[in-house]
């Protein structure tokens, strides 16, 4: 009869341990209950609970309000819902990330008041968007806009610092909405566009496209790098509004521009894709505005149109891919050295390979220094040549490598002749390191040799090879600098017999002027 009461408080007793139970799984779990907005109200770091109001410490889910002349430090990781910078009517608001600090906003930021502003030195992850119109964004470290709202809107003033990066990959078509200004020109800093976004019309350092094709907004200039690496298919349209500053350089991995951009200067032009490309309009055709071109594509590229290396020209041999193929078109290397890297398979001592294979067309220039590293080498005293009209490299042989000659100093400027000691018997060749051209060849008679060469010009670097039948041609040999002539007047007293010399004062004319010790005509 007693029994039942009992029964009924045991059950009631095992039903608010279960909820106990559940919410503590919740708050273990960091689950929060319900939102709560937290403003800071002291000047201090996230991670301190008297920096807010309610004291506590926002989490994931909750809204963060940094009140006006209130700076917010974040120098850990933190993840919050919601952020404002500033409230109506005042100013003075900041947020601060230290290097170390990092701040996810899964939902939206803003500011309000008067000059709010965002100093990024870590990282800030954002996927809400700008619900503001005002502020300013100075990001000295990494920054990245995901979703599908505009990064950036009404008059927010985005500055990017020396190295940073801002990662601009919302599905939004323009990150960059109403008066919102962008300063992107520091050294090293990169902004990067995904997903179709038109490109804010600015001056960037590094500047970087990917996925669907994106516009260029009127007055976008690069000085730095320009990354294309678009899907297949893909262009950056309206290319007329991009200017290339002098040196700049442009990487094509896939894709490609749709028009002719303006080149104020050189750039240097690189390829790396993996899938077969065809040079277009990121490849300039005036002869002085192209200065080092990099084939490092695993598969061949061809060229669409005539071009001139005014500086390097490097090629990367994968197996049996010719790097370039020039076609009906041609390829003028000035003053160029070619470098060619190994990947995927070695080359061969004894056997030719072809770099550049041209048909109806000639590849013309200079060459200079073939350096050959990667899968096998060093390999032995590599040359190249172009008497085919194609560009082939050639591995030499060789066991043993002849020693390196000397030259006989000084040497003037106007010379036409270069002398100097080697191996007997040895065939030398004399470069002008200065204008990477060889300027003369000849056998050594004995251990003497001596070049027939063109004018040298002063200030020039003279250097010279050796090379025995049967071996590796020798490293050049000590360089010599091509000295300015000097012009010197030069007396001198002949003994005559029967002559006396009396003591008094003589005026004497001289007849001849020496230059270098030989008199002049």
């Amino acid at each position: 009869m007693h029994l039942k009461p009992m029964k009924k408080t045991r059950m009631r007793i095992k039903h608010s341990l279960s909820l106990l139970a559940a919410m503590l799984v919740l708050l273990g779990a960091g689950v929060h209950v319900q939102a709560v907005t937290y403003t800071a109200i002291n000047t201090g770091d996230f991670s301190n609970a008297a920096t807010f109001s309610p004291v506590g410490t926002p989490g994931a889910g909750d809204t963060v309000v940094v009140s006006n002349g209130v700076t917010l430090t974040v120098s850990d990781a933190r993840t919050i819902t919601t952020l404002t910078v500033g409230r109506s009517g005042g100013s003075g608001s900041a947020l601060n990330i230290s290097s170390s600090g990092s701040l996810t906003v899964s939902g939206q930021y803003g500011f309000a008041g008067t000059s709010p502003v965002i100093n990024n030195n870590g990282t800030y992850n954002c996927s809400g968007g700008a619900s503001f119109s005002t502020g300013a964004f100075n990001n000295n470290g990494t920054a990245t806009f995901s979703g599908n709202a505009q990064a950036f809107n009404g008059a927010i003033a985005v500055t990017q610092g020396a190295n940073a990066t801002l990662n601009l990959t919302a599905a939004n078509s323009t990150p960059f909405g109403g008066s919102s200004t962008l300063s992107a020109s520091a050294s090293g800093n990169t902004v990067s566009y995904t997903t179709g976004q038109n490109m804010k019309g600015a001056t960037y350092y590094n500047l970087s496209v990917s996925g669907t094709g994106p516009s260029a907004g009127s007055g976008t200039t690069v000085n730095g790098t320009l990354t294309i690496a678009l899907n297949s298919g893909q262009q950056v349209n309206s290319v007329g509004n991009i200017t290339f500053g002098n040196g700049a350089n442009i990487i094509r991995t896939q894709g490609n521009l749709s028009g002719t951009p303006t080149f104020s200067g050189t750039v240097n032009v690189t390829y790396n894709g993996t899938a077969a490309m065809t040079t277009g309009s990121e490849l300039p055709t005036a002869s002085n505005k192209l200065n080092n071109l990099t084939l490092s594509s695993t598969a061949s590229v061809t060229l669409n149109a005539n071009a001139t290396v005014n500086g390097a020209f490097a090629a990367t041999y994968n197996g049996n891919t010719v790097p370039l193929i020039a076609g009906a078109k041609t390829l003028a290397l000035v003053n160029s050295p070619v470098n060619i890297t190994v990947s995927g398979s070695g080359l061969t001592a004894g056997s030719s390979y072809t770099i550049v294979s041209s048909s109806g067309t000639t590849v013309s220039g200079t060459l200079g220094a073939v350096a050959v590293t990667g899968i096998g080498a060093p390999y032995s005293s590599p040359t190249a040549s172009t008497g085919t009209g194609q560009l082939v490299l050639t591995i030499q042989n060789c066991t043993s490598t002849t020693a390196a000659p000397s030259i006989s100093a000084p040497i003037f400027a106007g010379a036409t002749s270069v002398s100097g000691t080697s191996v007997s018997g040895a065939s030398i060749a004399v470069f002008d390191l200065t204008s990477s051209t060889q300027i003369g060849t000849t056998a050594a008679s004995g251990t003497s040799w001596t070049a027939t060469v063109t004018a040298l010009t002063a200030g020039h670097s003279i250097a010279a090879t050796a090379q025995v039948a049967g071996d590796c041609t020798s490293p050049n040999s000590s360089t010599e600098t091509v000295q300015s002539v000097a012009t010197t007047n030069t007396l001198s007293l002949v003994s005559v017999a029967n002559t006396t010399i009396n003591a008094g004062t003589y005026l004497i004319i001289p007849s001849k002027v020496l230059t270098n010790g030989v008199p002049a005509n």
